[in-house]
């Protein structure tokens, strides 16, 4: 869910599904913790720095939080999950943490200034975690779960496809060398520092299924305290899976590494499951909520009916909220929006004719309008698909619309 200064964010496809807190609930039972703590995934890391050789072809993209949408999707998910204070705030992507160190601490600054009682975990190659170690401590970081697909050069190279170590393309070979090296001092770093380290291995039949146990003894001797294994799953060129290993013998594999080392769930089982194919992997997350204060929903749109205007381009706002009588959610009015040309400016004048709205809904917004109008408690979302429609989603009925977007 989940910084020092990064480079810039790479162009991420802006998409969203839309999906009840049920069942994002349903993976935060007492049951299902992350060593006693509840968890809450932040996705506010972008940049990818490896690739299987079984990962499917087809395009998959995660929208990526700016530092006050973080925030903000923290505290909404708290609340509404009624959450106690004893919480995980976890990032597991959609990148490594550690190509984007700036933003992850920013927000977990931000969010330990609001909540000092918070704790914060990494799920991550280990690429570079050796020289922040103690930065991620006194920022808050607890766990570091390190990705150990392999713990040697063969396994490795057998399951990335490639390996960017600071960003930079190297021969698979070499790249798998350094991160065996920078593992080892990743996890006596992260150990010095009093982080607990665990492993996670994805395994994958036919290629390291076979060696969980194995796994399980090596990284009791690196000195990992847990060890977390996930399904892997091998997907054709045409992008369709083809093979992944059955329930049966995960679970026998889990009880046979478990006699060796304790076995838990890892922070990448916190996310919500996707029923929609085409939608696998896209960011999970929540939608925002009403409020006393801020009870209407608040849209840009040319013909009334659709929304398909950039916000940079908009004149008028309709702002939708509860009639009065029966609660239904229609037009109340239509509202003057700020001239263009004054730079943020604009955004802070937006945000005080909006003062009653807890969302914006555009066909596109840039990063400015974002974060300003998120500072000042709108939270805008880009939306493909019929006004009334989105309208009736963001206040609990209708379809889960497909169009809405972060």
């Amino acid at each position: 869910m989940t910084a020092a200064v990064a480079p810039p964010l790479p162009f991420f496809r802006d998409i969203m599904n839309v999906l009840s807190f049920a069942a994002y609930k349903n993976n935060l039972t007492t049951q299902n913790t992350y060593f006693d703590h509840s968890v809450i995934l932040l996705p506010i890391a972008p940049v990818a720095i490896c690739r299987t050789k079984y990962a499917s072809s087809k395009k998959v993209t995660q929208d990526v939080l700016l530092p006050g949408e973080a925030l903000a999707l923290f505290e909404e998910t708290r609340d509404h999950l009624q959450l106690g204070e004893d919480i995980l705030v976890g990032v597991v992507g959609p990148g490594d943490p550690m190509a984007s160190l700036g933003e992850v601490v920013e927000v977990f600054s931000l969010l330990r200034q609001r909540h000092p009682q918070l704790c914060f975990a990494l799920r991550t190659l280990g690429f570079g975690i050796a020289k922040y170690a103690q930065t991620l401590a006194d920022t808050g970081v607890k766990y570091v779960e390190l990705i150990t697909d392999g713990f040697d050069l063969e396994t490795l190279t057998a399951v990335y496809q490639w390996l960017r170590p600071a960003r930079k393309t190297v021969p698979v070979s070499s790249a798998a060398e350094l991160l065996l090296q920078e593992r080892e001092e990743a996890i006596a770093a992260l150990q010095g520092a009093g982080i607990t380290v665990t492993g996670s291995a994805t395994l994958y039949p036919g290629v390291n299924l076979e060696k969980a146990e194995s796994f399980a003894l090596q990284a009791k001797e690196k000195g990992l305290v847990a060890l977390s294994l996930v399904p892997g799953q091998i997907y054709g060129s045409d992008g369709e899976l083809e093979q992944e290993p059955g329930c049966a013998a995960m679970a026998e594999l889990k009880a046979r590494c478990a006699n060796v080392l304790p076995v838990i769930h890892s922070l990448g089982d916190f996310q919500v499951e996707c029923d929609d194919p085409e939608e696998a992997g896209v960011m999970h997350s929540t939608l925002p909520k009403p409020s006393k204060e801020r009870p209407n929903v608040a849209v840009v749109s040319s013909n009334g009916m659709d929304i398909d205007l950039h916000l940079g381009h908009a004149v008028k706002v309709l702002v939708y909220g509860p009639r009065q009588g029966d609660g239904l959610a229609s037009l109340i009015e239509t509202r003057d929006a700020p001239e263009p040309g004054s730079g943020k400016n604009r955004w802070q004048e937006l945000a005080k004719v909006l003062t009653d709205c807890f969302v914006l809904l555009a066909a596109s917004a840039g990063e400015s309008p974002r974060q300003v109008l998120g500072e000042n408690g709108i939270r805008v979302m880009s939306v493909t698909d019929n006004v009334e429609g989105c309208v009736d989603v963001l206040y609990g009925g209708g379809k889960k619309g497909k169009g809405l977007k972060k």
